[in-house]
């Protein structure tokens, strides 16, 4: 997982905006039961909305009601079979 949290990471840095990361920096701490990484990244991400002033997707919205109310093993892992967005 220290491979896949750097890659999210390392795409950050590069676009902070993108949700998609977040959302997957969000599932790696929750898969791997870093609750503090949890919050962590929620934390950076509403840093991030609040600077530009933007609106959160419906889909983060609920990745982070999930990573917050449920155990490291239900957190549901994206499968990259498609352009579709999954969490």
């Amino acid at each position: 997982m220290d491979a896949t949290r750097h890659a999210a990471l390392r795409g950050l840095d590069i676009d902070e905006m993108w949700e998609v990361l977040h959302r997957d920096w969000m599932r790696i701490e929750g898969a791997t039961g870093n609750t503090a990484g949890v919050r962590k990244a929620i934390a950076r991400l509403q840093r991030v909305s609040r600077t530009y002033d933007i609106s959160l997707e419906p889909l983060t919205e609920r990745m982070i009601d999930l990573v917050l109310s449920e155990s490291p093993l239900q957190v549901p892992v994206r499968q990259p079979t498609s352009n579709v967005d999954y969490f």
